[in-house]
């Protein structure tokens, strides 16, 4: 897929300093550093795979933007043992995490000129149809039945392209080893697992079928070598991706 990004807008999005990103950084902290930290291993694959790394900098930095409008409802920006869904309806909470996608693009195409549309189609593609199970797991078998998982659901396509799904596999590893980390279940022993793990999961839940056995063996070896450099482990794995593609 060709994105075609004018050197303007190119240099003003990946400007750290431009004001959309310091209102990001300063409304929503926690998401603000999440964004960071997913652009650099887009890159890092990028360079890997041979992609054009300032496009996936771009998706990085830019596919939660609209975490900037209700920045409370979001995990990363909540203080310490204070979580709003606990007080919150579930499908209420649901709605307000699920639609940070639309508000990511409302922000982009009505704040950033010349923006491709390719750029905000990969970033709408960023959680694909998955169920939301951070809310939904929390339900009992009575609550399942009672309401409509639709309501659970991002409403959006799987990701048809490679940046796309580099964008989508780099968010889901960032954010579920922060999390683990926090909660104690994350360490050097287990990261490679739970890399697999997302990967594996993001397959069987047919998120990423556009992506070949060759790409996802790369994906996966730049994730395990970047979060085990975190952790200064030394990397040894011999794990092979569940890609149906052959190429």
């Amino acid at each position: 897929m060709e994105i075609k990004l004018t050197k303007e807008t190119g240099d003003m999005l990946l400007d750290i300093e431009n004001p959309l990103l310091l209102t990001y950084k300063e409304k929503a902290p926690g998401s603000f550093k999440h964004s960071e930290e997913v652009a650099t291993v887009c890159d890092k694959i990028g360079r890997e795979l041979k992609l054009d790394t300032n496009i996936l900098r771009i998706l990085g930095l830019y596919h939660d933007i609209g975490k900037i409008w209700y920045p409370e409802y979001y995990c990363e920006n909540q203080p310490k043992n204070m979580n709003i869904h606990d007080t919150l309806n579930p499908v209420i909470s649901a709605h307000y995490i699920i639609s940070h996608i639309a508000n990511s693009i409302a922000i982009l195409t009505t704040q950033v000129p010349d923006i491709p549309i390719e750029i905000v189609r990969c970033i709408s593609m960023h959680h694909g149809n998955r169920i939301l199970k951070s809310i939904y797991n929390k339900l009992n078998d009575e609550e399942k039945q009672q309401y409509d998982i639709t309501k659970f659901k991002y409403p959006y396509n799987a990701p048809d392209n490679i940046y796309a799904i580099v964008l989508m596999v780099s968010d889901s590893v960032e954010a579920t080893l922060k999390g683990l980390r926090a909660a104690g279940k994350a360490d050097e022993n287990n990261i490679n697992e739970i890399i697999t793990n997302i990967i594996t999961d993001l397959t069987k839940e047919e998120q990423i079928e556009e992506l070949t056995y060759k790409q996802g063996r790369i994906i996966t070896e730049v994730l395990i070598s970047e979060y085990n450099a975190v952790n200064h482990k030394r990397v040894t794995t011999n794990y092979e991706p569940s890609v149906t593609n052959s190429n």
